[in-house]
């Protein structure tokens, strides 16, 4: 999984890399902070229209959504253009708030952040097609917008577009538009005590904890032999040093986070080439008693998220 960090008054998570852009110790909030933002379906075509979710622990304002056409030019820094992480503006298409919202995709995605020329401005030279990421693949970015005392606070997430392939041979992208599966967001079927036999309880699900207790904690995902499935997902890629089609399987990240006490590791995963549905982390509970809350998110490294979360009762 690629990680990528851009702050601009900001949180950020940029789905092509779906990561967080977190300080040191990203785990334990201590604040208003939005962990994951869902794309459903996961992969698409420009004018589909696509339900996000946003994940935010310790939530307060509504937040707002809007999609971003801007393209990054080459010599800024950031996995995006700044106009992406704004207010308002030109290059910002608002469709909706709350926690959930749906909007169609900007139809000229492919164009703007694809394989496809980019349209010329006026008295400028014809741009040049985005490259795609290390899983072949291209997103369409948005920005989300949320309140707090401090100030706004934008994140960055998106949708992979389905946009075929550029620089083929009509072979090879028959081949590939015969083989390739779009992407479909990860699932967490549990998260376990390990040594108790038992998953935690997710949701409003009470689970007691004592203080200071250490938990092994093991988050798993199922086993995927063939997609679509909601695991490591097998897909084929078009190899531009090779020039040929081949196929690969998805890595996953999974990211901890929780209200209070500590984990050993922010982020665990495992590799494409490692069969492994499952990865390991430990909490160790406060020393104060009381309510705490915990959020497990899985990402797969061509965009895919999913979360499952937990309340935790200290005593």
């Amino acid at each position: 999984m690629v990680k990528t960090r851009f702050a601009l008054c900001a949180v950020g998570l940029l789905a092509a890399a779906c990561s967080p852009d977190l300080n040191d110790r990203t785990s334990i909030l201590d604040g208003p902070r939005v962990l994951a933002i869902r794309s459903e379906p996961a992969e698409a075509k420009p004018g589909t229209v696509v339900a996000y979710r946003a994940l935010v622990g310790q939530a307060g304002s509504d937040p707002s959504w809007a999609f971003c056409t801007a393209r990054k030019p080459l010599a800024e820094l950031g996995p995006v253009s700044t106009e992406c992480m704004q207010v308002s503006g030109e290059s910002l298409v608002p469709f909706g708030e709350g926690f959930a919202a749906s909007g169609k995709l900007p139809a000229d995605g492919c164009r703007n952040f694809g394989p496809e020329a980019p349209t010329a401005k006026p008295g400028e030279p014809p741009g040049r097609p985005v490259d795609p990421d290390v899983t072949g693949g291209f997103q369409q970015p948005l920005r989300l917008l949320v309140d707090t005392p401090e100030g706004p606070r934008f994140s960055l997430g998106g949708t992979r577009l389905s946009c075929g392939l550029a620089g083929v041979t009509p072979e090879q992208l028959s081949e590939f538009q015969h083989r390739y599966v779009a992407n479909e967001n990860p699932e967490l079927e549990s998260v376990a005590v390990v040594g108790r036999g038992e998953a935690l309880k997710p949701g409003d699900g009470k689970n007691q904890v004592r203080r200071g207790e250490k938990l092994a904690l093991r988050a798993s995902w199922k086993s995927c032999e063939a997609p679509p499935c909601a695991g490591a997902e097998p897909y084929v890629v078009f190899d531009p040093v090779s020039r040929t089609l081949v196929d690969r399987r998805e890595s996953i990240r999974v990211a901890w986070f929780a209200t209070a006490g500590a984990f050993e590791h922010d982020r665990t995963g495992r590799d494409g080439e490692d069969p492994t549905t499952f990865v390991d982390n430990a909490w160790t509970a406060p020393d104060a008693a009381g309510p705490v809350q915990l959020w497990v998110v899985i990402r797969d490294d061509r965009g895919g998220v999913g979360w499952l979360d937990y309340h935790l009762m200290v005593e």
